[in-house]
């Protein structure tokens, strides 16, 4: 995951800001998130996770070896081919919804004749484009990539909790509503930024 920071036809240096914003026209942040850092950490999750769960049968008695191992390798096998196009509908919808949650920053032109398909596409990056106001910082900037980050790696996990292993959804679902309060949180909050970096055209 990053960002740039993009003003007209410059592109200023990755996860740098100038000194100052102020008077720079059209100014907008690039968050990127890349697929394979997102299912990397799903993927690191859930086989732990999978490997510590402790699971009963309908006596109480704590299912070991094959037995645990059989009811379990659907919950690890969130990226395998056929799962992973699950997991890419979550993130495409999650990314929407944090677009949604910072919409003064993220809103664009209304909807006119523009035709929407519901495909399910995939994609290397996930980009959130932010239309920055006057004062915006740079730990802001982090922060913000870092709580996103985590509510679509949680909205990933919720899901297929749902599926796979329903015991561990309320864990991600409430993971991924303290994200989401946060993320809500930072989107309120600007403040000066100071740090020297030289423009370079795109």
């Amino acid at each position: 995951m990053r960002y740039w920071l993009v003003c007209d036809n410059y592109r200023f240096g990755e996860r740098r800001f100038p000194d100052s914003i102020e008077g720079l026209r059209n100014l907008r942040i690039l968050l990127v998130f890349e697929e394979k850092e997102i299912t990397y950490d799903a993927s690191n999750i859930t086989f732990t996770q999978g490997d510590i769960a402790r699971i009963a049968d309908k006596y109480g008695h704590d299912l070991l070896g094959s037995e645990k191992e059989h009811l379990m390798h659907q919950w690890k096998d969130i990226a395998e081919d056929g799962n992973i196009d699950r997991v890419r509908r979550i993130i495409s919808l999650a990314v929407s919804q944090v677009s949604d949650m910072l919409y003064k920053y993220t809103r664009s032109c209304p909807v006119t004749d523009t035709e929407l398909r519901d495909c399910n596409v995939a994609k290397d990056e996930y980009v959130i484009a932010m239309q920055l106001p006057p004062q915006f910082s740079q730990n802001t900037a982090e922060l913000l990539l870092k709580l996103i980050h985590e509510y679509i790696v949680a909205s990933v996990l919720e899901d297929w909790a749902g599926i796979t292993y329903p015991e561990a959804r309320p864990l991600w679902a409430e993971k991924k509503q303290l994200a989401e309060i946060q993320i809500r949180q930072s989107g309120h909050r600007t403040g000066v930024c100071h740090h020297k970096v030289r423009p370079s055209l795109i």
